[in-house]
């Protein structure tokens, strides 16, 4: 049926035109399937606080392949471009490319979502502060 692998001999009748016909058998060899068919990398989201660059290990990381056997040599996880990082600085949400690269050679091509928090208050304004003068014997009130 094409999905188990290995080699399997198959009976074939072969009818010449005179109506003689001879039987072979015909080896027919069924490969391993690819890994880039057989697995599906999961991933996950990258939360990250404002100010905190991202790592290429914190994406990759962020992706695993599922019910890849565990004796085999491991697929390699690579981020395609170290420039799609986000700095830290910028709130939102960016979709940094990550290849899987499976030991047969064949690839997955995946996008890891990685989210960078506001800046909060306190680290995005500066109080400001004016003296406050008060005549000898006068309370500072709240409002001061």
């Amino acid at each position: 049926d094409g999905n188990t692998p290995g080699t399997t001999e198959v009976d074939v009748t072969v009818t010449y035109p005179d109506g003689t016909k001879d039987h072979v058998k015909v080896p027919v060899t069924v490969g391993e399937e690819a890994d880039n068919d057989a697995y599906d990398p999961n991933v996950e989201e990258v939360n990250k606080d404002h100010g905190t660059p991202t790592t290429e290990e914190d994406v990759t990381g962020a992706v695993t392949v599922p019910d890849y056997p565990s004796e085999k040599e491991q697929p390699v996880i690579t981020v395609d471009n170290p420039d799609q990082l986000p700095d830290g600085n910028t709130p939102g949400t960016t979709e940094v490319d990550v290849t899987v690269t499976y030991p047969d050679g064949t690839k997955d091509h995946v996008k890891v979502p990685v989210t960078v928090g506001e800046e909060a208050d306190n680290d995005a304004y500066d109080p400001n502060v004016e003296e406050v003068n008060k005549d000898h014997g006068t309370p500072t009130t709240e409002e001061d």
